[in-house]
């Protein structure tokens, strides 16, 4: 497969990895057993730094963090017990900025926020708690723009934005509490996780979730590092938002579920104001994933 080959990962019926991939012509190609048995959540995917090699990681039968790795030449590695305990969580993988180091993050089955990461040489760390209790199943991981900061994003235990960041040296901040109110349940997700998306053109860092009234919500963090108030962008989802930038533009287009099963957007113009909500029809049974083909 060719570097603009866009591949997709998910767990089949039998519980385990399959794929399958578009290639340059368009065309798609047939499913491929990738094998393993994955437990809870979903397959997550990211290029090891330095290299060309594609590793996927997902929670095995024994509740652990397991991987493996396609190789340049397009094999496929076996399955690697990385270690760790993951509760009902996904695993987000995540490049530390200005390192080859990668870092994975979940939640454990203590509700604690847990790490292992990826050396340069290869090896593995053992499993890190960062001491905060979560009650997201998936943990949002961005870069602050303009810097080699990472900053993570979950639902705390009152249901609020809860946040902590790992600075340049490795070492990590307190927790700190951003306010709004995330969903604790009502939609297709047992509650919302939150979205973050650098608004194009800016040093912005916006965060989108949805509350307890199904309206679309949304934080957004300064270029000087503060954080605005919570804005309610009205609407109506019952899935995570997902945030995607249009191409050849500056603006920021969310995609989320309505009620009605249908597929609903609303959009950031470039002078920051916000379209009104537009449904795009059809008839839907899961979230909605948005991407920019190659």
């Amino acid at each position: 497969m060719s570097s603009e080959t866009l591949q997709l990962f998910y767990v089949g019926t039998d519980a385990g990895v399959w794929s399958r991939w578009r290639n340059p012509d368009g065309s798609w190609s047939d499913e491929q057993p990738l094998g393993g048995v994955v437990g809870l959540g979903d397959v997550a995917a990211s290029v090891v730094p330095g290299t060309n090699i594609l590793q996927l990681f997902y929670q095995g039968s024994d509740n652990g963090v397991w991987s493996r790795w396609r190789n340049p030449d397009g094999s496929w590695s076996q399955e690697q017990s990385l270690g760790g305990e993951v509760g009902p969580s996904d695993i987000t993988a995540m490049v530390v900025p200005g390192t080859d180091t990668l870092q994975l993050f979940y939640q454990g089955y203590d509700n604690v926020l847990k790490s292992l990461w990826r050396n340069p040489d290869g090896s593995w760390s053992t499993e890190q708690s960062l001491g905060v209790e979560v009650t997201s199943t998936s943990i949002t991981a961005s870069v602050v723009p303009g810097t080699e900061i990472l900053q993570l994003f979950y639902k705390g235990t009152t249901n609020d934005v809860r946040s902590l960041w790992r600075y340049p040296d490795g070492s990590w901040s307190g927790e700190q509490n951003l306010g709004g109110a995330v969903s604790p349940g009502g939609g297709i997700n047992t509650y919302s996780n939150i979205t973050a998306s650098v608004v194009p053109g800016t040093e912005i860092l916006q965060l989108f979730y949805y509350e307890s009234d199904l309206e679309v919500y949304s934080l957004w963090r300064n270029p000087d590092g503060s954080w605005s108030g919570e804005e309610n962008l009205g609407g109506s989802a019952v899935t995570d938002i997902t945030a995607s930038v249009v191409p050849g533009t500056e603006v920021l287009q969310l995609f989320y579920l309505a009620p009605a099963r249908s597929v609903s957007s609303r959009w950031r113009n470039p002078d920051g104001s916000w379209s009104d909500e537009q449904n795009l029809g059809g008839q839907l049974t899961s979230e909605i994933t948005a991407t920019v083909l190659p």
